[in-house]
């Protein structure tokens, strides 16, 4: 493997506030080369030299981005490794099955690599606020049905638990963190239960436990819950008609949210909403299905690795309530409550999540 040139400095403050200036009207670009696309074990071009340990060299605007996000200057004498400013956002991995699975990377390439699996509904273009990405290497992906992945006519926790490993082993990654939001958590959970030894930690945001586990619906609900499960054909019937909403209108649900104010820290994310509804409602019938509607395939105490539950303590749904109980049925979980949010984590939480799951 040939080295990388050695990397070019930012020694001026013109060229400081050149970069700063071209980094304002860079952020939130995809890349403009041409999607990755990986084939069984192989990773391609870029994604192969970093898998390899190989550095990408710098530019100002990566060096910009990197130290407006922490606050800093870069030193005369240098020391700063690359960082990927261009999001790489439309790849696609063959799973052994010859199913697609749509990926995308944001962050530092040399940064310590953790999965996010993004809310219901939702896409691969999803992500935590971008100043929370210091030194970390994020990777997404589309569940099945979402974006650029082929759906699955029984889709499951575990199913997509084993394609994320997938992915992270064709890309050489053996450790890594796994933080799901929302509807994502479930997702990041069963990663926990599939591949524990693999994992620096599991983050579960704003997540809805088991209800059948926790014992957290009762009544009419409880009844009416047994009969969707039970009855055949009666719960895909059920999630299907739900969810036509997201194939007639994917920005509808977002547009409600938005416009109540009550999630202090929710952004538009318009596009994600678009891409997810790229193969109609499949995603997120798959979603409903997985998470409510079938057994999940583990129990909670089946999940070895340390586990991080948060939740925003103005959740209007049952984070906050869930979060003690889903802890205290695992070997090795804590609770944290976001005192100034919502459902959605803050920048601020962002980053302590992060943090806590790269290990520090």
């Amino acid at each position: 493997m040939v080295a990388g040139r050695a990397p070019e400095r930012i020694r001026s403050e013109a060229a400081w506030a050149a970069s700063r200036r071209c980094l304002v009207s860079c952020i939130g670009r995809s890349s403009q080369t041409a999607p990755c696309r990986v084939r069984g074990a192989a990773v391609t071009a870029a994604p192969a030299l970093r898998a390899a340990g190989c550095r990408t060299p710098l530019d100002p605007r990566r060096l910009a981005w990197r130290h407006m996000m922490r606050g800093t200057r870069p030193s005369a004498g240098g020391g700063d490794r690359g960082f990927l400013l261009e999001a790489r956002s439309d790849m696609d991995f063959a799973l052994p099955d010859n199913r697609v699975l749509g990926w995308a990377e944001y962050g530092d390439p040399a940064g310590v690599p953790v999965v996010y699996l993004h809310g219901t509904p939702g896409s691969r273009l999803s992500r935590p606020d971008d100043t929370a990405l210091v030194d970390v290497r994020l990777i997404t992906v589309d569940r099945p049905g979402y974006g650029r992945s082929t759906p699955v006519r029984r889709p499951t926790l575990f199913g997509v638990a084993d394609a994320v490993g997938a992915l992270m082993a064709s890309l050489g990654i053996e450790r890594f963190g796994v933080v799901g939001f929302s509807g994502g958590a479930p997702y990041a959970v069963a990663c926990g239960a599939r591949f524990p030894q693999r994992l620096t930690g599991v983050v579960a945001a704003g997540f809805t436990g088991p209800y059948r586990e926790l014992q957290t619906v009762r009544g009419r609900q409880r009844l009416q819950a047994w009969t969707i499960r039970n009855i055949p054909g009666l719960g895909r019937s059920y999630v299907t008609r739900a969810a036509a909403w997201y194939a007639e209108d994917p920005l509808k649900q977002h547009r409600e949210l938005l416009a109540t104010g009550q999630d202090t820290w929710l952004q538009p994310s318009g596009e994600s909403n678009l891409e997810g509804a790229r193969q109609g409602a499949a995603g997120l019938v798959g979603d409903w299905l997985a998470t409510d509607i079938r057994p999940w395939g583990f129990h909670l105490r089946d999940v070895p690795c340390r586990v991080l539950v948060w939740a925003g303590r103005h959740d209007p749904g049952r984070a906050v309530a869930d979060a003690p109980l889903i802890a205290a049925r695992m070997p090795d979980a804590e609770v944290r409550i976001g005192e100034d949010a919502a459902h959605t984590p803050s920048p601020a939480h962002w980053r302590e999540m992060l943090t806590w799951v790269r290990g520090g």
